[in-house]
């Protein structure tokens, strides 16, 4: 047979199953297109009766209100030193980066299923892009401000493959992740957050040489000033102090002030505790002793915000990325680059969509986490769009907004136009603040991240040893490597560990006997079966757990070793078995091959659920066997509480198997009409039966 007539046989023989496929696709789109339709052509409105029930709530609870402002007054502070260092990281501009944290930050609050989730230039996909616009790069030998607008260009990709996300709902399978991961997730980020504020215990050190971030002349310069070199304060210095004292006010503030119960009344006003944000009052008491006690009274100076970067107020301006779109190399490198911040931004935005639901205990469907993925692609289309470089959810931030009790879309709203107005017009007041403010603040929050059931899990074995490693492993991944690699890495070690335990559980055992529900008579008018089972003659084979690629190897060998001397039927007994993949069809076929071809006996199949049915029927490697199947159903006699199985089974002679195989002109690969013909003479010749819903009596 030529390879064109024999391409052309397997086109035929599965154009079922490509029609099938095609149909679910389309059937998938359309449906897609039925949501997401009549969502988009409602949104407008939607968004209004949303302000307009929005305004009529606050107008109602100024309380609540007040305290998504100040939350997001005091979120936006925050995100400041940590955008400008993230700007630095990625080789771009304090304000750039600033902005990426405007953009992105108002479009994931907005379309976020879960208000107050804030949003911002985030440090896993800048590592990532560091690798663009790095010097040793894939781009180095471009001028900075070409990697630069690589990198923006990158982002666009991103923002696609995220939309994209959405649209497949891939963000669902999120309820696949385990517990141990989890855990591990959490331990992890919050070892990073802790790392990366210990910049405040550091100061500037002159006697170190400049970075070597010098361009060629070529190049034109940068559009901002390279970071100074430091080194870590010691014990012995005042500045060391000055600043551990900072940093324990601020904590302290954050832990102690929710607690107070009291409410201090002045004239005809009464305030609480939560009246003014915890995060928001640490700044304010910190700032007042930074400047006003250290550097007035003291002469002493601690490190501030406006000692890391100064704001420009330069706005950026709407630009398409300067890159060769129609170049291979730019796609190659875009593809590659953007579908991994893609993963890497939507799995920790899922994560910590996830985390913050715990945290304020309020449930979220897990089909509205798609939202999460749209929300980030629309931020990160605009920012890049408009020279920035995007980013996901904060968890840190994230964490405090839901302390300082937030609930709602204003303080995301709020904190994202405050950081506008600070990178425009409004840089020197945030200037003031010390960074070891912002120090504390994050400290606490790491108190309250970091899962101190850990160390109980590990030293009382409260938990699986597979489940400890997993929770380790995810921990060190995290800190050493990336979140999202941490994350897919513990989801395939625990998968890999429920698969191992669950291959144990599959058992293959000879029933000693048969049961008084497997033998039965039918009539003759209405099957054919074997004419008479003989109990003696008969191994009865009980195959039991969930049969898959895992479990596939101990069943077969069973098989290979099973005694043959004295039977001459094999009632291979499937009621507790439990097909999952094409692995555990194939170790059927793998049976039947044994049992029918090699030692010349008969095959019945008895007792199996209508899953395994579907997957045993549509699978192609089941051509030499056929499964029909009919439930268990109580006799006529009511009084009786012998149950009749009607049986599926056959008695398949291979001679003539053979013959019917051969009867074809290209044998299983020949055309539908062929191979259907072949099948039923197959049935026919060996006194096999059909599938059948009636019900037949004794």
């Amino acid at each position: 047979m030529s390879l064109l007539t024999r391409l052309k046989s397997i086109l035929t023989e599965y154009a079922g199953v490509w029609r099938t496929v095609g149909l679910q696709c389309a059937a998938f789109a359309r449906d897609q297109g039925q949501t997401l339709g009549p969502a988009l052509y409602h949104l407008p409105r939607q968004g209004v009766d949303y302000v307009v029930d929005s305004a009529q709530y606050y107008r109602h609870n100024p309380s609540v209100l007040k305290n998504e402002i100040l939350s997001g007054i005091s979120i936006a502070v925050m995100q400041v030193p940590e955008s400008t260092a993230f700007a630095f990281v990625a080789r771009i501009s304090p304000t750039r980066g600033l902005f990426s944290t405007f953009f992105i930050g108002l479009f994931g609050g907005l379309f976020t299923s879960l208000p107050g989730l804030v949003s911002g230039i985030a440090g896993g996909m800048v590592a990532i892009l560091t690798e663009v616009t790095a010097d040793d790069g894939p781009l180095a030998d471009k001028c900075l401000v070409e990697r630069v607008e690589y990198a923006f260009g990158i982002m666009v990709i991103c923002a696609l493959f995220q939309l994209l996300f959405g649209v497949l709902q891939i963000t669902k399978f999120i309820k696949l992740i385990p517990h141990p991961v989890m855990v591990g997730f959490m331990n992890g980020l919050a070892i990073i957050v802790f790392k990366a504020q210990l910049t405040a215990f550091k100061t500037d050190d002159p006697s170190a040489p400049p970075d070597p971030m010098a361009q060629a002349a070529r190049c034109p310069a940068p559009d901002y000033d390279p970071p100074k070199q430091q080194r870590w304060l010691t014990l012995g210095e005042l500045e060391t102090w000055l600043v551990l004292i900072v940093v324990v006010l601020a904590m302290a503030i954050m832990i102690l002030q929710p607690k107070i119960k009291g409410r201090l009344r002045i004239w005809r006003f009464s305030l609480s505790a939560n009246t003014i944000p915890p995060a928001f009052t640490a700044m304010i008491v910190t700032t007042v002793i930074g400047n006003v006690l250290y550097n007035q009274a003291f002469g002493q100076h601690i490190h501030l915000i406006g000692d890391v970067a100064t704001f420009s107020g330069q706005v950026p301006q709407a630009h398409v990325p300067n890159v060769p779109w129609g170049s291979g190399e730019f796609w190659s490198l875009g593809l590659r680059y953007g579908l991994l911040l893609a993963l890497v931004g939507s799995i920790e935005s899922i994560m910590t969509w996830k985390l913050c639901q715990q945290i304020i205990d309020k449930p979220v469907p897990i089909a509205q986490s798609k939202w999460e993925v749209y929300s980030q692609g629309i931020g990160n289309l605009f920012s890049s769009f408009f020279g920035s470089i995007g980013g996901s959810v904060m968890v840190g931030q994230s964490i405090v907004n839901f302390t300082n009790g937030a609930r709602g879309r204003v303080s995301t709203t709020v904190a994202a136009i405050i950081i506008f107005i600070i990178a425009s017009v409004a840089g020197k007041a945030i200037e003031i603040i010390p960074l070891a403010t912002l120090t504390g603040i994050l400290f606490a929050v790491v108190l309250n991240m970091f899962e101190w059931k850990t160390f109980q899990y590990l030293f009382r074995f409260s938990l699986p040893l597979t489940d400890l490693a997993a929770i380790i492993l995810v921990t060190i991944l995290a800190v050493t490597t990336d979140l999202a690699i941490a994350v897919l890495i513990g989801i395939a070690w625990c998968s890999v560990c429920f698969a191992w335990k669950s291959s144990t559980h599959a058992q293959v055992r000879q029933v000693k006997g048969m049961q008084p529900d497997m033998v039965v008579t039918l009539k003759q008018a209405q099957m054919r079966m074997p004419q008479q089972l003989q109990p003696q003659t008969t191994a009865v084979v009980k195959l039991e757990g969930i049969v898959f690629f895992g479990s596939t190897a101990d069943i077969m060998q069973y098989f290979l070793e099973f005694a043959w001397e004295g039977y001459q039927v094999v009632m291979l007994d499937l009621s507790k078995a439990v097909f999952y993949d094409s692995s555990g069809v194939e170790v059927l076929r793998a049976i039947a091959h044994e049992v029918i071809t090699k030692h010349q006996r008969q095959l019945i199949l008895i007792d199996a659920s209508e899953t395994n049915y579907g997957l045993l029927g549509r699978s192609h490697l089941l051509r030499s066997i056929v499964f029909e199947l009919t439930p268990a159903e109580l006799t006529d006699d009511k009084d009786s509480s012998t149950q009749t199985a009607i049986m599926a089974g056959m008695e398949l002679d291979p001679t003539k198997f053979e013959e019917a195989r051969q009867a074809t002109t290209g044998g299983w690969m020949g055309n539908a009409e062929d191979r259907r013909l072949a099948t039923n003479r197959l049935y026919e010749d060996n006194h096999l039966y059909h599938r059948t819903s009636t019900h037949h009596s004794v």
